[in-house]
């Protein structure tokens, strides 16, 4: 069978740790899962940095809510964004919406540019839009974002949009789409050999890290 990436998700330096050792390939990087993950502090980005020895992506988002950002917070997610460049974390995952919930390709452009060689990742931010497909399609042509983050129209578990995600895996052609939603140690295996994804990522996807 093709390898794939096994991306925890994990809340602060403790449960990053527990990932590594029960085998996940990669992290991101969150605090506040109960909010669907926002950054962590920088201390806690410098301990993993220092301490892990698998690729580490930062979630870049100030609050819960919506993914329209207002101009301090489009300043303090570049802030965020140029920390992390100098720490030299893998990447940075981050979503930008519209007011009218559609894709911010201009902010996503900025931010992009702002991250340099790290590899950047559009997150879950997609579900919010009224087309997901059409979504991806714009971030392929029009961005040089390096991954997106999804489960399908309206969220749920992978297992639900199995024929959907094999599109918009074809829709991004060699750019890597990271399968999420409901994604465990249980289940990765037999959802990689339905869907065929490069990466998939969850909380429980080496296991639970509490």
């Amino acid at each position: 069978m093709k390898e794939f990436i096994r991306e925890a998700c994990v809340e602060g330096f403790d449960q990053a740790l527990k990932a590594q050792l029960l085998g996940a390939d990669r992290i991101e990087l969150c605090a506040r899962l109960d909010l669907d993950g926002l950054t962590p502090n920088k201390e806690t980005i410098v301990q993993a940095v220092s301490q892990l020895t698998i690729p580490i992506r930062v979630m870049v988002r100030l609050r819960g809510g919506d993914f329209h950002y207002s101009s301090e917070e489009i300043k303090q997610m570049l802030e965020t964004i140029r920390f992390c460049r100098t720490l030299g974390v893998e990447g940075v995952v981050f979503g930008t919406l519209n007011h009218e919930n559609e894709v911010d390709l201009a902010l996503t452009n900025q931010l992009v540019e702002a991250a340099g060689s790290l590899k950047t990742v559009f997150h879950r931010a997609i579900e919010s839009t009224s087309d997901i497909a059409r979504s991806v399609d714009l971030l392929n042509k029009e961005t040089d974002i390096s991954a997106i983050l999804v489960s399908g129209t309206g969220g749920g578990k992978a297992s639900d949009h199995v024929p959907e995600l094999q599109d918009l895996i074809h829709c991004f052609g060699e750019r890597e789409l990271v399968v999420c939603g409901k994604v465990t140690d249980q289940n990765v295996e037999q959802l990689h050999q339905e869907i065929g994804a490069k990466a998939y990522h969850g909380k429980l996807i080496v296991g639970n890290l509490i």
